[in-house]
């Protein structure tokens, strides 16, 4: 099986690098997306903003895929919480 490297970057210089056999890139993507939810759920109720992301890279170091979300928290004129997220992705 192809060896990936994912990388999360949970913000404030917070990364984790590991090295994971899946059976091919889509395994490996989808793996790396679900610390994005973990991140949300724990940087966004401490703050007013997140960001954070992931990079997957091949067994060359080649990066593959990228996904970022930037989640900002305001409130309106009403005094009621709203959340904004942008989301940008890139596949490589």
């Amino acid at each position: 099986m192809p060896r990936f490297t994912i990388t999360t970057d949970a913000g404030d210089n917070d990364r984790l690098t590991d090295s994971i056999e899946f059976p091919d890139l889509k395994a490996a993507t989808d793996d790396a997306q679900v610390p994005l939810a973990e991140m949300a759920r724990e940087k966004l109720p401490n703050g007013k903003q997140a960001d954070f992301g992931v990079q997957v890279e091949n067994e060359d170091g080649k990066a593959v895929y990228r996904v970022g979300r930037l989640l900002i928290c305001a409130v309106n004129d009403t005094r009621k919480s709203s959340s904004f997220t942008v989301q940008f992705c890139l596949s490589m």
